[in-house]
């Protein structure tokens, strides 16, 4: 079984917690009207405390946090005043009319019509008329010939392909006289 620590305290004691508890709530009360603006009073005779203290009274949102309605600002995140907005617009305006009034005037181009991707749009058809025959086509007007390379040009080049093969393997054949031939490192069938 628990038993109560105050249930312990002598009358004594309880009278002397009251009274301490009593200053406390006076001092909280006089730090509370100094905070608030208002006259101190010296705290000399412990008045009857209320059983709750009075909650500080919250102070009014600074001037410059502009609140939404419904949105509460998030934590850290800072929104500008009317004001100040309406200040930087008029000075980037005015930035603005100096730039463009030292560019020369001129018309601006007509932009061209930009093409919609998609179907294209029908237009109305005219009813159509009978063909007339076809006349016959005028002969194509001949192109210059594809440009060949002649057979003197292609064996040239044949043969110092030839030559240039010839001389790697030569260098080849030189390099492997003389070191020994490698062995075939067996293969797992050639293991026992």
């Amino acid at each position: 079984m628990s038993t109560n620590p105050v249930n312990n305290l002598t009358a004594a004691l309880l009278r002397k917690a009251a009274d301490i508890r009593d200053q406390i709530e006076a001092l909280e009360l006089q730090l509370h009207s100094i905070l608030s603006g208002g006259a101190s009073a010296p705290a000399k005779a412990p008045a009857p405390a209320p059983t709750k203290a009075p909650a500080p009274a919250k102070s009014p949102a600074p001037a410059r946090v502009e609140k939404k309605a419904g949105k509460k600002p998030k934590p850290g995140k800072r929104t500008l005043s009317p004001e100040a907005l309406e200040r930087i617009r008029a000075g980037q305006a005015k930035r603005w009319a100096k730039v463009r009034a030292a560019q020369p005037a001129e018309a601006p181009a007509p932009k061209p019509e930009r093409k919609k991707p998609g179907r294209k749009p029908k237009a109305t058809k005219a009813p159509k008329a009978p063909k007339a025959p076809k006349a016959p086509k005028a002969p194509k007007a001949t192109k210059a010939p594809k440009r060949k390379m002649s057979a003197e040009g292609r064996a040239r080049i044949q043969a110092a392909v030839k030559a240039r093969w010839e001389r790697e393997r030569a260098a080849k054949a030189a390099a492997g006289a003389g070191a020994a031939p490698k062995k075939k490192a067996a293969g797992k069938r050639g293991r026992k």
